[in-house]
């Protein structure tokens, strides 16, 4: 691409490791956002042996071999890596180790002995990574947006990689809303949140999708026909890249119309993150909520499963390796890095939080450190600033919007399944509550709900359980 004279631009997302790292390599321009964590490790690999386990509990592994490195048996054959093996795992991975680490230095201009030193170093806070010159850009996406428009002398026109060709033209037959006055949309969001995963009613149960919330989020900054927001929040946290990715979008959303936020029964760590740059916050007075600080590590089951034989032969070529293996714990180098990432995630949340409040970081500290709080409390505490459901929460919209009480309320639930959503599509044009003009026809209807399941799609009035 960038042969063919293409400008070529990497947004390396949050977590990435060495794959991403040298693919991103190739780029012109490498980008992440400042509450990303780099990842990236030297290579390792984990291989759990039951010989042992197999003999204690009368199992046999009765395998044979042709050629001492046809290593597939031994797991079940031996209790530790066999010379052989260890030897050709090591020489495997030091290969694709060091054409890694060459990619990378070719790409990024660097000396091998920075590359991986990067890698033992981690993970690197964005700012880290910049300095270390394995990116070039620290900013969010709506920043690296207006920077390649400046550049391109234009707006950027994007285009899904699977509709490149045959749906660009047919996707632009979106249905519209049609309206008088500005109404309020309320966008419900439930569930932990994550950064991606596709639609946001999975298996196990709902999600806030960061990549599916920020698209609507945007949509609803631009939408004239839209006068206020209100989020709808009922969710324990989660992924903290992923709430402040969304806070940041709450935050662009407030500079062109008001957005209240209305807590569920738990909105809080990420659910309270995600809320705290809207310009109100309504709660319910026993809504938990607070929750203002940072968890994360692994579970250590090595000397449990070691006791029932099964041991791990850990053979590494790189730095860094094995830091999050579930097969020890952190050693005092690796936990001195990982609180320090967590630090760095702490304090952006405090700074968050505070501006978002509009109180200096030492009166958040104060409620913070991970300290959860019923909707009353908070409110006294200046975490909230008013008690009530989300009635309240659209009648504060309202006002600061300059609304009729009697305008129009659109209830957007974000990556509701194709089912729910052309229900509720129907009830609500039925019912000349939402004025929504389909695409050409049911099968394209029905495709559009199918090319997109992250989209703001429509609320039935109802619970099917009262149906």
């Amino acid at each position: 691409l960038r042969a063919a004279g293409k400008l070529v631009v990497v947004e390396l997302g949050a977590g990435v490791g060495l794959r991403a790292l040298a693919l991103a390599a190739g780029a012109d321009r490498v980008v992440m956002a400042p509450c990303a964590e780099l990842m990236a490790q030297g290579l390792g690999i984990e291989v759990p042996h039951y010989a042992d386990f197999f003999a204690r509990h009368g199992i046999e592994a009765d395998v044979e071999a042709a050629g001492a490195y046809k290593s597939f048996g031994e797991p079940y054959t031996r209790a530790w890596p066999s010379a052989a093996n260890r030897e050709q795992i090591s020489t495997l991975l030091g290969d694709l180790q060091g054409a890694a680490v060459e990619r990378i230095g070719h790409g990024r201009g660097l000396e091998a002995g920075a590359v991986l030193d990067a890698l033992g170093a981690g993970p690197l806070s964005a700012e880290d990574a910049l300095a270390r010159g394995l990116i070039d850009v620290v900013a969010y996406r709506d920043q690296l947006e207006e920077q390649l428009e400046a550049q391109m002398g234009g707006k950027l026109r994007r285009v899904p990689l699977g509709s490149y060709a045959r749906w660009s033209r047919w996707l632009a037959d979106r249905p519209r809303i049609q309206r008088g006055e500005p109404a309020v949309a309320v966008v419900h969001m439930e569930g932990p949140i994550v950064q991606g995963g596709g639609v946001a009613m999975g298996r196990r149960g709902a999600r806030v999708v960061a990549d599916d919330v920020i698209p609507v989020l945007d949509a609803l900054a631009e939408d004239t026909g839209i006068g206020a927001v209100v989020l709808r929040i009922s969710s324990p946290g989660g992924s903290a890249v992923a709430s402040d990715l969304i806070a940041r979008s709450v935050q662009r959303l407030t500079r062109s119309k008001p957005v209240v936020a209305s807590f569920g029964d738990v909105s809080a760590s990420g659910g309270y993150y995600l809320s705290a740059p809207a310009t109100e916050i309504v709660a319910h007075p026993g809504s938990i909520t607070g929750s203002i600080g940072v968890v994360g590590g692994k579970l250590v089951v090595g000397p449990a499963l070691g006791r029932m034989g099964v041991h791990i032969g850990n053979i590494q070529v790189g730095p860094g390796v094995g830091m999050f293996s579930p097969w020890r714990p952190f050693d005092a180098d690796e936990r001195d890095r990982y609180r320090a990432t967590l630090q760095r995630i702490y304090a952006r949340f405090l700074a968050v939080v505070a501006a978002g409040r509009k109180q200096p970081v030492e009166a958040i500290e104060e409620v913070a450190a991970g300290r959860v709080w019923t909707g009353r409390q908070a409110m006294e505490h200046g975490l909230v600033d008013r008690l009530g459901g989300v009635d309240v929460a659209i009648d504060v919209a309202r006002t600061r919007a300059s609304l009729s009480a009697r305008g129009a309320v659109h209830h957007l639930r974000v990556g509701a399944g194709p089912i729910a959503a052309l229900t509720g599509f129907l009830t609500q044009a039925i019912a000349a509550e939402v004025g929504l003009e389909a695409p050409r026809g049911l099968g394209l209807w029905l495709g559009w709900l199918r090319r997109a399941p992250g989209t703001a799609l429509t609320l039935l009035p109802w619970g099917l359980d009262d149906i």
